[in-house]
């Protein structure tokens, strides 16, 4: 199943990051970094990598080519989603919708980087998926817009 990073910052400068997300980054099909200085880190590592500000200025989605509407599964976090560019979540999300069935995965709650209340912001809350669910509907997606750790580790 294709992994794709978005508008991501890495450091990898402890021995114990290199060695957790090294192996599991050659694995995945695209990853966009929003700085140089992330860029320069992947590549050090011999990963490719765009830089990329931000989801909303991606290109549209082209169909994955199934005969079935694609489900894209996503695992977003509120650090994040700045709330200066919630309307333009909105326009993102509402704009993927048209094309694709999305499935909101919920992977931090409690605190102040509840998944639930982003996606209450983000006017999708009546759509998330259940933790027990979690990873049928990985399992069975096109692919996966995640900017959580563990969404990208059972992705993989």
């Amino acid at each position: 199943k294709p992994v794709i990073l978005l508008s991501q910052n890495f450091s990898l400068t402890r021995s114990i990051s290199r060695h957790l997300w090294v192996p599991l980054l050659k694995k995945v099909r695209k990853i966009t970094v929003r700085d140089t200085a992330s860029q320069k880190i992947l590549h050090s590592f011999g990963i490719d990598a765009s830089v990329l500000p931000d989801l909303t200025f991606l290109p549209p989605l082209l169909p994955l080519g199934s005969s079935q509407r694609d489900v894209i599964a996503l695992a977003l976090c509120r650090g994040g989603v700045k709330k200066s560019q919630m309307n333009l979540w909105r326009q993102w999300i509402s704009k993927l919708q048209q094309q694709y069935h999305l499935r909101f995965l919920v992977f931090q709650t409690g605190g102040g980087d509840d998944d639930r209340q982003l996606y209450q912001e983000l006017g999708v809350g009546e759509d998330l998926v259940s933790q027990e669910d979690t990873l049928k509907v990985l399992a069975s997606s096109s692919f996966l817009i995640g900017m959580r750790y563990h969404s990208i580790v059972f992705a993989v």
